[in-house]
This record gives C-alpha cells, structure tokens and sequence, in this order.
C-alpha cells in the first residue's frame, strides 16, 4: 500500500528506498519478538512507544499479511479492495478519536 501512494513520486528511486525502510522496519520488530527485553537495541521507537504496543502492532500487521496471501490465492480475490476500505476506515475512526482525546486534554 505504501508502495502505491508514492508511485507518483518515484523518479530517482524514491519508491524502492522508501519499500526498503518499511520492510526493514518491519523485520526489526519481527526481531524484537525473539529478543529478551536487557538485549534489544535502542530503536527510538520504543523509547516512546511501549514494547507491549509494539508487538501489538507487528502482531496486526502479520495477521493482515496472511489474511491478504490468503485472499490473492483464492477466488476471494476481489474482496482485496474493499479490506482496504475498512482499514481506511478504521484508521480515519482511530485517527478521529486521537484527535478529539486530544483536544479534550
């Protein structure tokens, strides 16, 4: 998905760097699941962020990647753009309800 937003933009190898830095990213965080918590690197990410959160997040990110291998093999294929619709739609909800906390603060 991210690879499409910046299909635009990709005249000098932007689009690969940018794949490059989320798939490795990703890896990172697929690491910090088999890493005990006095070894794991100081990533800024989980200066900020909880380790539990963290593995929540990477955690929905695999499951959503299957659900999408899954879907391509099968006849369940068209469903594709309408998952990304819900997400869309379920990160429009979250972004919402971050902002009104937010401002109620």
């Amino acid at each position: 998905m991210i690879k499409l937003a910046f299909v635009e933009t990709d005249k000098h190898g932007t689009l690969d760097m940018m794949f490059c830095i989320v798939l490795f990213q990703f890896w990172e965080r697929i690491k910090l699941y088999l890493m005990p918590a006095k070894h794991q690197p100081d990533f800024s990410f989980l200066r900020h962020v909880p380790l539990r959160r963290v593995h929540l997040f990477t955690l929905v990110q695999i499951l959503c990647l299957a659900v999408l291998w899954i879907l391509k093999s099968t006849f369940l294929a068209i469903i594709f753009p309408v998952m990304v619709s819900v997400l869309l739609f379920v990160l429009f909800i979250k972004v919402s309800e971050m902002l009104i906390y937010s401002v109620k603060r």
